[in-house]
C-alpha cells in the first residue's frame, strides 16, 4: 500500500449557529465583509442560515447549513 503523507491541516472557525466570529477572522487577516462576498459566491444571502462555517490555512471555506441539521444522523453535510 502506498501512502503519501500530508501535512496537518487546521481549521478555524468562523461561522457557528449563525454568528460570526469577527475575532477570528481578523486575526487570519479578513473581515466580516470578506467572509459576506465569500457566502454571496456559494448562494448564501444570511449567515443565520448557517450551522458551522470554517476556513482552512489554504483560505477554503466550508459551510454546514442548519436547514440539513434535522434527518441526518448527525451527520452533517459541508459545502466548499
Amino acid at each position: 500500500m502506498h501512502l503519501t503523507k500530508r501535512e496537518p491541516s487546521i481549521s478555524y472557525p468562523v461561522v457557528v449557529d449563525g454568528i460570526v466570529y469577527s475575532e477570528t477572522l481578523k486575526k487570519l487577516n479578513l473581515s466580516d465583509n470578506w467572509l459576506k462576498k465569500q457566502l454571496e459566491v456559494i448562494g448564501m444571502n444570511s449567515v443565520e442560515e448557517i450551522f458551522f462555517a470554517s476556513i482552512n490555512m489554504k483560505g477554503e471555506l466550508h459551510v454546514s447549513l442548519k436547514k440539513y441539521m434535522n434527518g441526518t444522523n448527525g451527520i452533517m453535510p459541508i459545502y466548499n
